[in-house]
């Protein structure tokens, strides 16, 4: 998932646009020819096993009262994601550096694959730790600081910091439905924490857009950013002992 993200990223400005005459329309619909493939794979080529029977449970509506947390979490870091890949292009266009347009995208999404590696690495500490919910968000603040010093290479840098502790959240926000919830309220868990998550990531973007046009100052647009990784370590805070539940499950 993090290669899918990193790499339309990485390749869209110098080979993908090139490639359809400049428009932005068609590199999307070259990116959706990869998917609708592995759509068709899944059902050609996957193997298809027969489930045994497993017991119905009667809830089928997603658990919002515990997924409000670890959903507000997932939120919060997605709405520095998203409106971060929205703002980065206008803003250095505003500023006069759009030579860094293309690299500060890749170094965002790129940087979420090494935080891939450290928790593959440290899986033990870091799966339901609350403080990685706290110490990330802190860090991804110096780095969007960073990102408004005058010279390229600390830009460019920053939002390779940003994406990094964005990567860390996500991947340690998806342990949590197995962390909190018994093995047949996972799915419900899950359906609850996406929702609200991805209602509260999408909403960042059109924030930082109307407080850009309210305020007029390029740079006001990141205060969504800065809003989604506040978000992070205060539901944290929110959430129940992750290390004893995580004892108990493993029990």
């Amino acid at each position: 998932m993090l290669i899918g993200e990193a790499l339309p990223a990485a390749v869209t400005l110098p080979l993908v646009l090139p490639l359809v005459g400049g428009s932005w329309g068609w590199s999307f619909v070259a990116w959706s020819a990869p998917v609708a493939a592995t759509l068709l794979l899944f059902a050609v080529a996957a193997p298809h096993r027969p489930r045994g029977r497993t017991p119905r449970s009667s809830r089928w509506w997603p658990d919002w009262r515990g997924a409000l947390a670890p959903g507000l979490l997932l939120g919060g870091t997605g709405g520095c994601y998203f409106s971060a890949n929205t703002f980065i292009p206008d803003y250095l266009h505003a500023i006069g550096q759009p030579a860094l347009v293309g690299p500060c995208l890749t170094a965002l999404n790129i940087g979420q694959l090494p935080a891939s590696a450290l928790i593959l690495l440290f899986a033990g500490k870091l799966t339901g730790s609350r403080a990685a919910f706290v110490v990330s968000p802190l860090v991804a603040f110096a780095g969007l600081a960073a990102f408004f010093l005058p010279h390229p290479a600390a830009i460019v840098a920053a939002m390779g910091l940003v994406g990094f502790c964005c990567g860390i959240q996500l991947i340690l926000s998806l342990t949590l439905p197995p962390v909190l919830a018994a093995a047949d309220d996972v799915h419900r868990l899950s359906a609850g924490m996406f929702a609200i998550g991805y209602f509260v990531s999408f909403l960042m973007p059109p924030l930082g857009g109307a407080i850009w046009d309210a305020t007029g100052m390029p740079v006001s647009a990141f205060i969504a950013t800065a809003l989604g990784i506040a978000l992070v370590p205060a539901a944290a805070l929110a959430l129940p002992p992750l290390g004893s539940l995580r004892i108990a499950r493993a029990g």
